[in-house]
């Protein structure tokens, strides 16, 4: 609103400056979120007049509208009613909001860190996975299996009461793989 101020008691105008002021933001943040976490988190690039993905006229038409709209409604009655808060409890509630606000600021933050750190460590998996494992070892390795568990399943057949403290689950899978064979 202070941004807004030289033109709050005009339309056209404060339309004009709330539309170019708020999608310079929303283009700073959007550009910033990518330098800083390497992710863009909103593309505009499918919709017609956009700059660079960042924004677009669309959304930059709704700030304008808005923010006429609050700068010539709701800012004059918020203003009024904050006026008529006596100093003292005006003071507090501005520190009890300016708390909130850097809570839910650090805790996004927060978020947007862990986030990174998780697509960087995903990342990395599947670059780790990729250049050791080729489609054609995956084969190989899958075939080797299936010939294991064909003779595990010939041992369950030859001895159906088999027992083991240390592999009754793997055991009884291979028990329960013969009965559905045999139904």
């Amino acid at each position: 609103m202070y941004l807004l101020q030289p033109w709050s008691h005009t339309w056209l105008p404060l339309f004009f400056a709330s539309m170019v002021i708020v999608s310079g933001v929303e283009y700073f943040t959007s550009w910033i979120l990518e330098v800083l976490f390497h992710t863009r988190w909103w593309d505009y690039s499918k919709k017609r007049f956009n700059l660079h993905g960042r924004i677009y006229l669309g959304g930059a038409m709704c700030f304008g509208l808005m923010g006429t709209l609050i700068a010539h409604f709701v800012h004059p009655w918020l203003e009024a009613k904050i006026f008529s808060i006596p100093l003292q409890t005006a003071r507090l509630v501005a520190w009890i909001l300016f708390a909130i606000f850097m809570v839910d600021f650090i805790t996004t933050l927060q978020g947007l860190v862990n986030f990174t750190m998780y697509q960087t460590r995903l990342k990395e998996f599947a670059e780790f996975v990729e250049g050791r494992f080729n489609e054609e070892w995956i084969k190989e390795k899958e075939a080797a299996l299936k010939q294991q568990e064909e003779k595990m399943l010939r041992h369950i057949k030859k001895f159906p009461s088999m027992t083991s403290k240390e592999f009754h689950k793997g055991i009884e899978a291979l028990r329960h793989r013969v009965q559905q064979e045999q139904e």
